[in-house]
This record gives structure tokens, sequence and C-alpha cells, in this order.
């Protein structure tokens, strides 16, 4: 029997992870290695586990007291509520999520994948060095599907407008500082390119309250600067 990956949790969001999973179940499927969701099969080889989520946890232990292999894929811890006033209950819950994923990728992980080098030396900073395996692989872009046409330098020409796109599944509460340090930068390219204006455009989730909050700042602290609200595009339409 063929062994399979089970995939934990089942995201369902727009994007990042969710568009991880996607791309695995896809890859894998030209290898002909079965990919899914389904912790009780009996078929499977090993477990891929995206942090570590709230009901997840039992099916990983019955894994590695049979001896099946647990990969841990770590992003970046959560910071913005130490340097931005999310709100109490916000940051509660964002130092239970890393104490939780620090759990499993100290006690339940036979194996760690970081996505940069910068997560993880935080997380060896925050929680300690560990000795098991771990690799470091870098999110990247299939240039075979997403690629620029045509020169973007000779493209592009002194006094023509810059447009800036920003591709992300959800920006929520919190992520507002991103916005603003890309308006910033929209500023600054249209004063040093001499550009008569510079427009932003954001596909993705972002709740109205952000949106009027970052017009409002930008037409304050940025003029010339345009924002554009695409809301959630479709994979095929970023082609």
């Amino acid at each position: 029997m063929k062994k399979s990956i089970c995939l934990i949790p089942k995201i369902a969001s727009v994007g990042g992870p969710a568009s991880f999973q996607k791309r695995l179940i896809g890859a894998a499927a030209r290898y002909g290695v079965p990919v899914h969701y389904d912790a009780n099969r009996n078929d499977i080889g090993a477990f891929l586990v995206i942090g570590a989520p709230v009901n997840g946890l039992a099916p990983l232990v019955r894994a590695r007291l049979k001896g099946i292999p647990v990969i841990q894929r770590l992003n970046g811890m959560n910071w913005l509520h130490k340097i931005l006033p999310t709100g109490r209950l916000y940051g509660l819950k964002a130092d239970l999520a890393n104490r939780r994923i620090a759990w499993a990728r100290r006690y339940l992980a036979s194996a760690i994948v970081y996505q940069s080098r910068f997560c993880e030396e935080n997380w060896n900073t925050a929680y300690g060095a560990l000795s098991k395996r771990s690799e470091l692989i870098y999110n990247g872009v299939d240039t075979d599907i997403f690629s620029p046409r045509g020169d973007s330098q000779s493209d592009w020409r002194s006094g023509e407008s810059i447009r800036v796109l920003i591709a992300e599944g959800n920006i929520q509460k919190g992520a507002e500082i991103h916005l603003s340090q890309t308006v910033r930068l929209c500023a600054r390219l249209k004063s040093e390119y001499n550009a008569p204006a510079a427009t932003l455009t954001i596909a993705g989730n972002v709740p109205d309250e952000i949106r009027e909050q970052m017009s409002a700042q930008a037409a304050r602290l940025a003029p010339g600067v345009r924002l554009e609200w695409s809301g959630v595009v479709s994979k095929e339409a970023l082609i």
C-alpha cells in the first residue's frame, strides 16, 4: 500500500497557508503521492502540520506513539501585540498561540521546516534551539505561472505614474503597520522618480475599518498616493 501524507489542519481561508496546502497537494499528485486531511486513515506515512491547531494535536500525539513522522512547518511568531495597542484579548490569544506552537515544536515534531532564517532564529531565541532535524525552505513564487511581462525596467519611464501591488489573503487588525509602511514607500518612490502620481492597489480581504483608516492616512501623510481596494482576487486573475 502506498503511504499518504496527512495535512493538519485543513485551512479554508484565502492566501498564505491555504494556498500552500493546495499547491502541495497538486505537486504531490504529480509524483503519485496521496495527500489528504483525514487523520484516521491507516495508510498515513507522515503528517505535515502548519503551526499547531487548537483541535488537531491528539492525532499528532498518536502518530508519534506509533512512530509516524510529524513534520511541522513554522512561520514567524505572533508579534504585533508586542508593539501595537491591539487590545488585551488579542494579545492573550497571540501569546497562547505562540506557547501552543512552541510546545508542539519541542514535543511533537519529528522535524521542522522553517519558512526563513529569520523565523528560525526567532523561535530559537524565544523558546530555545532544538537538536532535532530542521530544514529551511523559503517561500517562493512559481515563475512558470507568475512572471513579469517584458522588461520592467525598460517598460517604466521617468515621469510616468507608479503602480504598486500588494496581494495578500487577509489583512486583519494589527496589520495596518504593513500598509502604512507601503504607503510611505509609494510616497518615496513618487518623489525619487519624479512621478506625477503613485497608485497602491491592495488585493485581499481587508475590513472596512482598516480601509477607511488607511485611506485617511494616505490622504493626510502621502498626498499624490492613491489607494485602490480590489478585494479578494482569484489566483487566475493575478497571473
